[in-house]
């Protein structure tokens, strides 16, 4: 009579009736409760496995919202950004490229051809005496003036008035000298190389990438083990335990009760307990396998990011270091275009301003030559005719001849 109380005992078929609704587990682990009914367990760790009752047991945040997550997202990135920032700007590394270009060889040269050109422009010709040439001429006149009436008579044809050109021109050659001297000084003078100044020359420096940030630490990259009570199915045994004695039913009962459901009840238990016996250990060695194993592909993928980010930053230092001595190449080229230019512009004027004193003494002199020689022919006309004149007044009639004689 007691084994007909066995059949009370239906806790299996209960549980397999949960496992339309427990196979979905896996696909709600953050929405999952953390309690879960012992039978369920069994019969959802059955359906689905161990991994959909550990994520019925456990809550699992995201990685946004693990501290461990947080933490190694941090570290890369600052590792990232100390590589992006690991060079100095744009704008100094062009001031080192203008620092660095070596002046040409006649730097100092053209700097004092420009300081001479400053001191050209800055000389003015000298003030012609026109008092002092008036004098000059009226003295040498004086000096050559006839003494006595045979000398006046003589005197258009005795080359005195060469002598008063002579005289003048002298004068003449002074004060041009006067004029142009200051410029024909300034002109004439070595480059002033005195008013040079070096150029200082810093060498560029080369970049220097720091070295490969180390990876981060494998251990934050990957989630905590499961809680005790993710791996704990000893309750679910305990409960069926506790059922089976509240409705007195035995194993024993059930062994004897020639019924295929006993036997199946009784086959199904006894996997149940053995199953929560060994679950566990098997449920953490699969986690231990598992995590060591994205410990590990964390680190490669970390270290394998890193050096790529590190051998990018190198890479774009080269590149740096090639358009910096690139840009010293083209600043000294241009810094040597500009100092032949002002070679050229210097020197051209030079020959420029000498041609024009050269000049100036053939065009003194021409310009002195034709107003003497008008002058002069105006004098010697004017003085025959003042000479002829006298004689007609002072020797006409007989008297005169009479004077003339005496």
């Amino acid at each position: 009579m007691e084994q007909n109380r066995a059949p009370k005992q239906e806790s299996a078929p209960p549980a397999a009736d949960q496992k339309a609704t427990d196979r979905r587990a896996p696909d709600t682990p953050a929405a999952a409760p953390t309690h879960l009914d012992p039978r369920n367990a069994l019969a959802l760790q059955r359906a689905a496995g161990n991994r959909a009752v550990v994520q019925r047991l456990t809550t699992r945040p995201t990685a946004a919202q693990s501290p461990k997550f947080t933490s190694v997202k941090k570290d890369v990135t600052a590792k990232a950004k100390n590589l992006a920032t690991s060079h100095p700007p744009a704008s100094k590394e062009a001031d080192a490229s203008a620092k660095a270009a070596k002046p040409p060889a006649d730097d100092k040269e053209a700097q004092g051809k420009a300081a001479n050109a400053e001191k050209m422009n800055a000389a003015k010709p000298g003030e012609f005496n026109k008092a002092a040439f008036i004098k000059a001429v009226n003295d040498a006149i004086a000096a050559k003036a006839p003494k006595n009436l045979d000398e006046a008579d003589k005197f258009g044809d005795s080359g005195k008035a060469d002598g008063v050109k002579q005289d003048v021109s002298n004068k003449v050659g002074d004060g041009k000298k006067q004029s142009s001297s200051a410029i024909e000084t300034t002109t004439k003078a070595p480059p002033d190389v005195g008013a040079a100044k070096d150029k200082p020359v810093t060498p560029l420096a080369a970049d220097k990438p720091p070295g490969t940030p180390a990876a981060p630490d494998p251990n934050l990259a990957v989630p905590d083990k499961a809680p005790p009570a993710a791996t704990d199915f000893s309750q679910g045994p305990k409960d069926v335990n506790a059922e089976m004695a509240s409705n007195e039913v035995t194993e024993e009962q059930l062994k004897k009760g020639n019924e295929p459901a006993f036997d199946t009840a009784l086959k199904e238990k006894k996997a149940g307990e053995e199953h929560a016996r060994t679950a566990p250990a098997e449920v953490r060695a699969k986690e231990n396998e598992t995590l060591n194993s994205a410990k590990t592909d964390a680190k490669q993928d970390a270290t394998t990011a890193l050096k790529g980010m590190s051998s990018v930053r190198t890479s774009t230092g080269k590149d740096v270091d090639g358009g910096k001595g690139k840009t010293q190449s083209e600043d000294e080229k241009k810094r040597t275009e500009v100092t032949g230019k002002l070679q050229k512009v210097f020197d051209a004027t030079k020959t420029d301003v000498e041609k024009i004193l050269s000049d100036l003494d053939g065009k003194v002199d021409a310009k002195f030559s034709e107003g003497e020689k008008v002058a002069r022919e105006g004098f010697t006309a004017e003085h025959k005719r003042r000479m002829d004149a006298y004689k007609d007044k002072r020797y006409s009639g007989f008297t005169g001849k009479l004077k003339w004689v005496k």
